[in-house]
């Protein structure tokens, strides 16, 4: 019997060695290409040059989908900025999404994030609230999915969705050439597998073996060079959809999918989650490619604008919807694709946040259309606004920052956006660009700038061309400070102080200028930034001292005359402001 025993164990060992082996020789392969540097990471948050304490939106994020690293598309997300060891006292806010979410094409500033950041500081100017973008042009759910586990590491306590209307020609999705030929499965697979170097290294195998003119990720699909045209032109490649086709079924599977994976993540972490409905152009843009069949998209969109002439609202908002569902090429989200929202913001942890009704009731008659979006999807500054302040105001229903919001109106926000002239300027070229090739033109066409004839548009002509936008914005502050236009000059000021939020003579300097402006709540908010930055810079102090007591606290007032003091014994200036505070308290 021990006999017997000790050769079935033996048996069993061998085996069980038999089969580890394999797996053993991978991991050892896997740790010398690890050892030798083979491969690369590309983490979604790296560090700020030269401010090692401080962590930015990694600008080659996208490089991490493609095994030939010179056929990624020419995007990346801006570089929000914000602290690597989270502060107590912090709210920190994430957003995710395509091109919407990321402010095309007005810019970082103008983006739901920058809106959002923008609002909230008005409401709550006593709080420390971050807010970060992570979205970026042509991506879907596939990213926001692969972007969740760190996301969750830098542990936010609100995630804002705005996301869908890339989930068929956006990069992996349903219908695009940069897509897997297995499917959704693949697709998964592909994400779990990226980081291992082996995994790496096959892509490179089989890249050396594929022709000079694919373009790969996940290994599979072939693209016009990038660069020669607008990635709209290069994710479709004349891909039709019909509804109700396999390809279009693929496209609501994924979408549905891969937010319950994503709301998943965040819901065993405990983070809530406000989702949007999506919005486009239903009136002021015609289907991109129509069927030949009775019911097509644009037999829907003739119809609508019939009904729409003779005052029938309703029924032509219908008929725009249908034009928009029938659509062969799919740059717009199927109304499909808000019902699948509606139905995810009914999870626990999960908020609807229904900015097509916000957009919709803006309008005159239900129907969206240039008024909110500048082609097809992307908002105007009214679009962008709105899309905020619907996330915006479900954030202080919800009381989610705190139950005492100061009273700032929509109406007075909607002034304080943070756009300027040469953003608008910018805007206008991104979309004239963007309308004078496919799918809004047959062929490419020529698009000019126009003549300088302005400081804005100088400053926006320099923007385009590569100007460093911190000294861009350096020479566009100093000009309507001289020219004394001090609304303009004190939003430039804080969109610097915003973007770069390590620097603390920015925050001095927006401060300063709310203050000359009689702003002392925002004067207090960037001066209280700036004495964070710089605690022992007595200028600094001193002028918080100033908005403290302008804004009614003379304890801070105090405070800060106390720390001067500590700093320079023989400040003549700190001590007699002091006296007269104490003077004043006494009374």
């Amino acid at each position: 019997m021990t006999s017997k025993s000790t050769d079935s164990k033996r048996k069993f060992s061998f085996y069980l060695i038999l089969l580890a082996l394999p797996f053993l020789i991978l991991l050892l392969l896997e740790m010398g290409l690890r050892l030798f540097s083979y491969g690369h990471d590309y983490p979604l948050f790296v560090p700020v040059e030269s401010h090692d304490q401080y962590l930015q939106v990694n600008p080659q994020i996208l490089n991490r989908y493609f095994s030939n690293k010179s056929q990624t598309p020419p995007i990346s997300p801006d570089p929000f900025i914000f602290l690597k060891d989270k502060p107590q006292d912090s709210f920190r806010i994430i957003v995710q999404g395509g091109s919407t979410a990321a402010g095309f094409p007005l810019g970082q500033d103008s983006s739901i994030a920058g809106m959002i950041r923008q609002r909230l500081k008005r409401l709550f100017p006593d709080k420390n609230i971050e807010v970060i973008s992570t979205a970026m042009a042509a991506v879907n759910s596939y990213t926001l999915l692969d972007f969740t586990d760190e996301i969750t590491q830098i542990t936010p306590d609100l995630v804002l969705i705005y996301a869908g209307h890339n989930e068929f020609l956006g990069i992996m999705g349903a219908g695009s050439v940069f897509a897997s030929k297995g499917g959704r499965p693949a697709t998964l697979m592909f994400l779990k597998l990226k980081e291992l170097r082996l995994f790496q290294l096959m892509q490179q195998v089989i890249g050396f073996f594929q022709s000079d003119n694919q373009t790969e990720t996940e290994g599979s699909s072939s693209a016009e060079s990038t660069g020669k045209r607008n990635i709209m032109a290069q994710v479709a490649s004349g891909k039709k959809i019909p509804i109700n086709s396999d390809t279009f079924n693929q496209g609501l599977e994924q979408f549905s999918g891969n937010l319950d994976l994503i709301l998943k993540v965040y819901q065993e972490k405990g983070i809530p989650v406000y989702i949007s409905t999506l919005v486009s152009n239903e009136k002021d843009q015609r289907p991109f490619a129509s069927s030949t069949e009775k019911d097509n998209a644009d037999s829907f969109f003739a119809e609508a604008k019939q009904l729409e002439q003779s005052e029938n609202y309703q029924q032509a908002k219908d008929n725009y919807i249908k034009a928009i569902d029938h659509d062969l090429l799919r740059f717009r989200a199927p109304s499909q694709f808000n019902e699948i929202i509606r139905n995810k913001a009914s999870r626990s942890g999960v908020t609807l946040v229904d900015a097509e009704e916000v957009l919709r009731n803006d309008t005159l008659n239900g129907i969206i259309g240039h008024a909110h979006m500048y082609e097809h999807l992307h908002p105007t500054a009214r679009g962008y606004f709105l899309l905020a302040e619907s996330f915006a105001q479900t954030i202080v229903e919800n009381q989610i920052i705190a139950t005492n919001p100061k009273n700032f109106s929509s109406r007075d926000a909607w002034y304080d956006i943070p756009v300027t002239n040469v953003e608008k300027i910018m805007a206008d070229f991104n979309i004239r660009s963007l309308t004078s090739d496919f799918p809004f033109t047959d062929s490419p066409q020529a698009v000019e700038f126009g003549p300088i004839n302005s400081f804005e548009k100088k400053m926006a002509y320099q923007l385009m061309n590569g100007a460093d936008w911190l000294e861009t914005h350096r020479a566009l502050l100093q000009h309507y400070y001289e020219a004394r236009q001090d609304k303009k000059a004190a939003k430039v000021a804080a969109k610097m102080a915003d973007r770069y939020p390590h620097f603390a003579d920015l925050a001095f300097v927006a401060g300063e200028i709310y203050f000359q402006n009689r702003e002392s709540e925002m004067a207090l908010y960037y001066h209280r930034k700036a004495i964070e930055l710089a605690p022992k810079n007595t200028e600094y102090l001193m002028k918080a001292a100033m908005t403290f007591f302008a804004n009614n606290m003379p304890e801070k007032t105090l405070d800060m005359l106390n720390r001067v003091l500590e700093i320079e014994p023989d400040n003549n200036k700190a001590a007699m402001q002091k006296n007269r505070l104490l003077e004043v308290m006494k009374r």
